[in-house]
């Protein structure tokens, strides 16, 4: 049985992990999933945080991480609200040009963006990426994935 069906996730590396953080996350646990996913194996990562919500401590372990996983693709971006099905699509577009999407992992969001992003990946990717709501809203969508 694949390990999907079992719900387990699996990493793989030449596939993006998209990780959206849509509110202030002063305890940078988006920066320790980033990290628990780098040490498993992950190697392209497009991250969506409000920029305001980076301490300088989270900032320092964001650039260490990078320093240290150089071969690892690791973006962050500020841009994503996920307040409209539009601007879930032009994320999800943006996260399949790095490569195909595996995992969308969702912290502290609502369930309207949640809402909107399994619209998107429905219409805008053709892997069927795993859903992982952490602290979120719109649980239902994650667990009907």
């Amino acid at each position: 049985i694949p390990n999907y069906v079992k719900g387990e996730l699996s990493i793989v590396c030449n596939m993006t992990y998209l990780i959206i953080c849509q509110k202030a996350d002063e305890t940078g646990l988006w920066l320790d999933l980033v990290e628990w996913l780098v040490l498993r194996g992950a190697r392209r990562l497009l991250i969506t945080v409000e920029d305001h919500s980076m301490s300088a401590y989270t900032q320092r372990r964001f650039n260490a991480l990078q320093d240290k996983y150089i071969s690892t693709y690791i973006k962050l971006t500020s841009t994503f609200q996920g307040k409209t099905r539009k601007e879930a699509a032009e994320l999800l577009i943006e996260a399949n040009k790095i490569s195909p999407i595996t995992a969308i992992m969702l912290l502290f969001t609502d369930s309207n963006t949640v809402a909107n992003l399994d619209w998107a990946s429905r219409k805008y990717t053709t892997t069927n990426p795993q859903f992982l709501c952490i602290l979120s809203e719109g649980t239902s969508i994650c667990e009907a994935r």
